[in-house]
């Protein structure tokens, strides 16, 4: 697959300003960077976030990976990619730290530099910002992105803010293959109501069946198959509900398993911190 040329120019950059990226919060933010604006060789994702009910713009198979453990924790509520840093705070720490700063190639022309992943934590009742670059371990070591880093974390620390670099390395071939097997059923907003019905149904049944010592040895999918058959219901019906409860942290298990859907049921548990009603399924 050829690649797109990403070419910054200033008029560029004034429409974009005039365009609102990389400005706003939440559903209404408009990230700096599509997929449509830079280089790509396929590896890009356009991804749903049920967090914050957007879809959102990953430049990379890693950003997509980190963006998912993001989306999937219960404590962000917000999600910012492709957030830009003001030119003129950036340009001032690449002069004190004597470093050039990163510029279109072949052009006078300054680009406006961008943290990968700008989340949103809720900390005791308070919102907390957590900024991250998103770098495969090898580019991460090279002299010219060090220095690019730099720059990026000096920008983050003037404001407070804690800044990190999340590589391969931060992140579980298991993991992640957990994560695209829950993110896509989180939510059920886009849902008919008796989809949501059902569900909701197979749910009480799950975590009922789930409780009963006679079931402790059984794996997940083995239980739910059987409860599929003992309702007379639809093949899937309660994996699909497993695996709603298993996203919205109402199951727990470990995230990192093989086979998150072969645990046995001695190795789940039902999260005591929720009240487990109806409401958990809105």
């Amino acid at each position: 697959m050829a690649k797109r040329r990403y070419e910054m120019t200033e008029e560029k950059i004034e429409r974009w300003l005039k365009e609102g990226r990389g400005v706003g919060y939440g559903r209404d933010y408009m990230p700096w960077l599509t997929v449509r604006d830079v280089p790509s060789l396929g590896r890009e994702h356009r991804a749903y976030s049920h967090t914050v009910g957007r879809t959102h713009h990953l430049l990379s198979d890693l950003e997509f990976a980190h963006f998912l453990v993001l989306d999937m924790a219960h404590d962000v509520v917000d999600i910012r990619e492709q957030f830009p840093l003001p030119r003129d705070a950036t340009r001032h720490i690449a002069t004190g730290l004597k470093y050039r700063h990163p510029r279109q190639p072949r052009t006078t022309c300054d680009i406006v530099m961008t943290t990968d992943l700008l989340a949103t934590r809720m900390v005791n009742g308070v919102q907390v910002l957590e900024a991250f670059a998103v770098k495969p371990s090898k580019e991460a070591e090279k002299k010219r992105t060090l220095q690019k880093l730099e720059i990026e974390g000096r920008y983050w620390e003037s404001l407070g803010v804690r800044f990190g670099v999340l590589t391969e390395e931060h992140i579980s071939a298991n993991l992640l293959r957990t994560l695209k097997w829950l993110q896509p059923v989180r939510s059920l907003h886009a849902a008919d109501q008796g989809t949501k019905n059902g569900v909701i149904r197979s749910s009480r049944t799950l975590l009922l069946a789930l409780t009963r010592p006679t079931n402790l040895n059984l794996f997940l999918t083995d239980l739910c198959t059987r409860l599929d058959q003992t309702d007379d219901i639809e093949a899937g019906s309660h994996l699909f509900a497993a695996r709603y409860l298993l996203s919205n942290r109402v199951l727990l298990a470990d995230l990192n398993s093989a086979e998150i859907w072969r645990s046995r049921v001695k190795e789940l548990s039902i999260n005591e911190h929720l009240d487990v009603k109806e409401s958990f399924l809105e």
